[in-house]
């Protein structure tokens, strides 16, 4: 039973800090980075990010409020042995407190961890970090090719702050029909897993049949699609181009 107990104290207390840390880091276009991960490796991988979520706060308590830094020694004595805790302490006041501090203790460390995910986002974006570093890089690369940010990577050309637009030339296949559509890029989606593109959303659309000669012929061989946005799913997707521009110039 003190083993069971334990293990779920364990959990508690490394798992969730890092559960936390993840869906706040993870937001916006690189949210489905959250869900990737399979109930196991997310176990696996939160005990070293959950042990230093905890080293850290504690610190930041011990330079807060050193007076009060040994209370939190019933708290590791709970953690170890948390039957034993309870049958020496007969007292229900001490029982009490310990249980409340354990309580605040996860509170304040779970706005913390937070506050530092939210953080560390900001910084990595703000300073362009995924950008330049590939160990900072979210997996979600079609976000980086369609907002045009792939254009500050190393070694390539260009810079993401002069686009205004990004314009899209899509080559699909329907029924056996190669059609060709260009449009503004509005938005896209992708697979659970956070690498392949699910479908691919268009606004102010033209098409043009490729393997229809009858449509190709004349001055109408581009047709304008009513409506405000296009989607087009990703496995009738051939291959697409992706152009930058800005509002004076091609980028």
């Amino acid at each position: 039973m003190d083993i069971a107990i334990g293990t779920v104290i364990f959990v508690f207390i490394l798992v969730v800090p890092n559960t936390i840390f993840r869906r706040f880091y993870y937001t916006g276009p690189f949210s489905q980075e959250y869900f990737q991960s399979t109930p196991f490796l997310s176990f696996i991988t939160s005990i070293i990010p959950g042990f230093l979520f905890h080293v850290s706060f504690l610190y930041l308590l011990l330079l807060i409020t050193p007076k009060y830094f040994y209370n939190f020694s019933n708290f590791f004595e709970l953690f170890l042995s948390p039957a034993a805790y309870f049958k020496e302490r007969e007292s229900i006041p001490a029982i009490r407190n310990i249980l409340k501090l354990a309580f605040h203790y996860n509170i304040f460390l779970w706005i913390y961890v937070m506050l530092l995910a939210i953080l560390i986002k900001a910084v990595v974006r703000r300073f362009r970090l995924d950008r330049k570093i590939k160990l900072f890089r979210f997996k979600n690369y079609w976000y980086y090719i369609f907002s045009g940010e792939i254009l500050d990577f190393p070694y390539i050309r260009g810079k993401a702050s002069r686009i205004s637009f990004t314009y899209i030339d899509v080559l699909v296949n329907i029924n056996n029909q190669t059609i060709i559509y260009n449009g503004l890029y509005y938005d896209h989606e992708i697979s659970p897993d956070g690498y392949r593109l699910e479908s691919l959303l268009i606004s102010d659309v033209s098409r043009r049949f490729v393997n229809n000669p009858v449509e190709n012929q004349g001055e109408n061989k581009w047709y304008d699609i009513p409506g405000d946005y296009l989607l087009i799913p990703a496995g009738s997707i051939i291959n697409m181009n992706v152009s930058y521009y800005n509002l004076n110039r091609r980028g």
